[in-house]
């Protein structure tokens, strides 16, 4: 992994007035201390309801286990977490286990020293249901910074009662123009697609060109041309109906969770784009209204394409480097992802786990749900690119989220909001790694 060096962007004086939202309160001293003979440890994530509550569960049956230690919960969805990790990061005062996003090693270690190195935790962690190439995605410099739970991919999953209700078959659908097709027996304000990123017209350039915007090192692999030939790509989407404008999905989605709006409530936004690991989300969300989420072929361009579905290791877990009780941590991490305890508790909340032991103990519990099966199957069995990881870092996504949303917005044209997008990519990417 390239060494970039570290980037936390302003934490002066929110050090001493952020901190990760938490379901217990508590200082640091409280929360590394030892009370009653009890050792206290902290475990931070981001998600949505239905992970809180699995990886509470999780907690409550380690506590259970491991009585002489306390673990506090601190979580949150995923607005404001990367600035909230910064700051703690920056202040010494991050939780003993964290649940990271792969990008955000290159920020806080890129040699390889700024978490705790869990290759020396192996007597304690069981790492036997993992392969060399799951373990390398956070192994910098010969450091272990972390495990991953499982691997992403984007996946485009729909409401397939509605779908039918309306007369489509949705695994008749294969490329782009069939979704054009199939627009036109949905009703006004019902569509069989909800973009919601600038991811979407990244994935048709991908199809297209065969590799992803960014690579490995942070170059840039497309035009000015190419990427506005996949803004004007999105624009037709919505000409045909199938995905609400841009303006529309600000209106009614902004920056919450796709699953938590009432348009995918009830039905009207029929089609979802998102990582693997978060559909559980939304297949909880139409189980509970009476409908059914279910995971067709990826769209193409042309029938027998590539889909050119970007892939990435996903839910990592590393242990701080200032843990005062890291051989305690590595128990909890230990218990949560093999414990048959620990890993029936956690369920399929994170999507299904990489880790093969994992596998075997949820499938013989049963508790292995269809729409997990399917996006397993999917990342195993679909074609894709890597995720360059600096395509999720703050500063770029912030990059070509302005730009995009101009566009989306009607306030600059294609071409316009391309060279922006081009132009200040290309300087937040030079900026980090000047850092």
């Amino acid at each position: 992994m390239k060494k970039i060096g570290k980037v936390l962007g302003f934490v002066g004086v929110t050090l001493m007035a952020t901190s990760l939202l938490t379901a217990c309160g508590g200082s640091k001293d409280d929360a590394s201390g030892e009370k009653d003979g009890k050792v206290t440890l902290r475990i931070s994530w981001w998600g949505n309801d239905d992970r809180h509550k699995a990886t509470n569960e999780a907690i409550k049956k380690f506590q259970e286990k491991y009585p002489d230690i306390k673990v506090k919960a601190e979580y949150s969805g995923w607005d404001g977490i990367v600035e909230k990790m910064a700051t703690q990061i920056a202040g010494g005062t991050e939780a003993d286990v964290m649940q990271i996003n792969y990008d955000w090693y290159q920020t806080y270690s890129p040699d390889g020293t700024g978490f705790a190195d869990l290759n020396d935790f192996k007597d304690i962690i069981d790492m036997s249901g993992y392969s060399e190439d799951t373990l390398s995605a956070a192994n910098i410099d010969g450091k272990l910074n972390g495990i991953p739970h499982g691997e992403n991919a984007y996946v485009f999953a729909v409401n397939s009662t509605k779908f039918e209700e309306f007369g489509v078959d949705p695994t008749s659908l294969k490329t782009w123009d069939d979704y054009k097709e199939a627009a036109k027996k949905f009703p006004e304000g019902y569509y069989p697609m909800s973009f919601k990123s600038f991811n979407e017209p990244m994935i048709y350039l991908t199809q297209k060109y065969g590799e992803a915007m960014l690579d490995e090192e942070g170059n840039m692999n497309y035009s000015v041309d190419q990427i506005e030939e996949g803004l004007e790509w999105y624009q037709s989407m919505v000409d045909a109906k199938v995905v609400p404008s841009p303006k529309t999905m600000i209106e009614t989605v902004g920056t919450s969770h796709l699953s938590t709006v009432k348009e995918y409530i009830e039905g009207k936004y029929d089609g979802v784009y998102d990582w693997t690991g978060g559909l559980a989300s939304y297949a909880s969300v139409l189980e509970e209204n009476q409908m059914k989420l279910s995971i067709p072929s990826y769209p193409v361009i042309s029938d027998g394409d590539s889909a050119g579905v970007i892939k990435k290791p996903t839910m990592l877990f590393s242990i701080s480097k200032n843990s005062k009780h890291p051989k305690e941590a590595a128990k909890l991490l230990d218990f949560l992802l093999n414990d048959p305890e620990g890993v029936k508790a956690m369920g399929t909340a994170r999507g299904l786990p990489v880790n093969t032991k994992a596998q075997e103990i949820l499938e013989e519990a049963g508790l292995v749900d269809d729409v997990s099966k399917q996006a397993s199957e999917y990342t195993k069995n679909t074609e894709g690119v890597m995720e360059s990881p600096y395509y999720e870092m703050s500063q770029v996504v912030e990059a070509y989220n302005v730009p995009f949303e101009k566009f989306g917005l009607g306030q600059a044209t294609p071409k316009e909001a391309a060279k922006e997008i081009k132009a200040n990519v290309e300087d937040a990417i030079a900026q980090l790694k000047k850092q």
